[in-house]
């Protein structure tokens, strides 16, 4: 059985569920029991209540589909209504007399919506929001059976331990990473699931790998920066000797300072919320390559060199799913080349964000960056960058990295250093948030 301790969800498998603890499980069934029996269901909720909220959403055969919880109610009313969900659950720290269920101290709460449009009747499984490569929201509902076969073929794959063993999940369960990883990744080996929070120090979490002999840690690239900045002791020999990192770019100094405190190498994995689970890396690599397809996924390059991949858990048709993402392949490993959305033009040349951020963040001194276009009245553009420095002596390498490895017209012709680069939970860029230009 399972419970919970300071915000630390230790899941056990209990038939065929990773569970909260048997009251919350069972209060978590109830509300969702009480709702209507078959219409769709929005929940924006953290990682303490994905477990419960989808082994129930399951057992009942319900579209389930999770909003994160830092979204706002407007965001909330938005996603109800694009997917004809009846109803809305949210995660609250106020007990309501009725209605609620309990999880370290958090509630959830039933809010009644009925879509104004009709809705399909949907099919069992799980939705998320992803904003594609258009920056529009899109919705993505899976079904069990195509969730369960992209857990067991990754879990396969990266060798997740088995029954009776530990994953460790600091990513979020309400995202497609953390919920095919950590929660399916769970279900499918048998293992014990431990959700810990986004913020825990990195002392922590080799505190708690250690304690409860965990094989596996399922976290963001943020997360591994901690560990290795608040590393202490060597972990034992079979702790933590799988470590996967998704949702960002992992920058090659991190990659080097957690290996050479942890002696582990990090495997890097590459998926959409629409196509699944595409790639990961086995042993070092350089920082734009993602490594080998999955077993049974197909990647293909589109005339514009935009990635498309068909696989065994994809609703996509035989010509596969776009991406969004630019790539290429180098002795069989795949490599990204930034995103499709993200090609800066410049007097008509072309190169991408994500090539001038890789050039910055290997300068010395720089934790992380972000490059943007600013155009001209007269339609003309220039690149500036954003770094994430604890001195403005990094200038001076930047600009010399930059010229050395770049060409003329992608390199940045303003500098700004900041504390840090601004980004979601996931590790991905909030553009709106970089600070204003004087």
């Amino acid at each position: 059985m399972s419970h919970v301790t300071d915000h630390l969800l230790v899941g056990a498998r209990d038939a065929d569920n990773v569970t909260l603890g048997a009251a919350e499980h069972a209060a978590v069934v109830d509300i969702l029991t009480s709702t209507s029996k078959d219409g769709a269901v929005v929940a924006r909720v953290g990682s303490g209540f994905v477990p419960s909220l989808a082994s129930a959403a399951r057992s009942l055969g319900r579209a389930l589909w999770f909003v994160p919880r830092d979204e706002t109610d407007e965001t909330l009313a938005r996603v109800a209504e694009a997917t004809g969900a009846e109803t809305s659950l949210v995660e609250t720290t106020r007990a309501d007399a009725d209605g609620t269920a309990e999880v370290a101290g958090h509630h959830l709460r039933v809010t009644g919506h009925r879509s104004r449009t009709a809705a399909p009747a949907p099919i069992a499984g799980i939705g998320m929001i992803t904003s594609g490569s258009t920056g529009e929201p899109r919705y993505v509902l899976r079904d069990w059976d195509s969730l369960l076969l992209e857990a067991s073929t990754v879990a396969s794959a990266l060798r997740l331990p088995g029954p009776r063993a530990s994953i460790i999940c600091a990513a979020p369960l309400s995202h497609a990473y953390g919920f095919v990883m950590g929660y399916l990744g769970a279900l499918v080996t048998g293992s014990r699931l431990l959700v810990i929070p986004q913020t825990m120090t990195g002392h922590r979490i080799a505190h708690l790998a250690t304690q409860w002999s965990a094989e596996a840690l399922v976290a963001v690239p943020a997360q591994y920066a901690r560990m290795r900045r608040d590393a202490g002791e060597p972990l034992p020999e079979k702790v933590l000797r799988v470590c996967v990192s998704a949702g960002s770019d992992l920058t090659p100094t991190v990659r080097a300072a957690f290996s050479r405190s942890f002696g582990r190498v990090i495997v890097n994995h590459y998926g959409t919320t629409t196509s699944g689970s595409i790639a990961r890396t086995d042993g070092e690599q350089p920082p734009d390559c993602v490594g080998v397809p999955y077993p049974g996924v197909k990647v293909t390059k589109g005339a514009d060199g935009e990635i498309i991949v068909a696989s065994p858990w994809s609703a996509a048709d035989d010509a596969g799913e776009r991406t969004g993402d630019l790539g290429h392949f180098e002795e069989e490993q795949l490599h990204l080349d930034g995103r499709l959305a993200d090609q800066v033009n410049i007097h008509g040349r072309k190169t991408t964000r994500a090539r001038i951020e890789s050039v910055i963040v290997s300068c010395p001194g720089v934790s992380d960056a972000a490059v943007d276009v600013v155009r001209t009245e007269d339609g003309d553009g220039w690149v500036v960058a954003y770094v994430a420095a604890e001195s403005e002596d990094v200038v001076t390498a930047v600009t010399a990295g930059c010229r050395r490895d770049l060409p003329a017209f992608a390199q940045p012709k303003r500098i700004v250093v900041v504390p840090g680069i601004p980004r979601t939970e996931r590790g991905k860029l909030r553009r709106d948030r970089l600070p204003p230009l004087t």
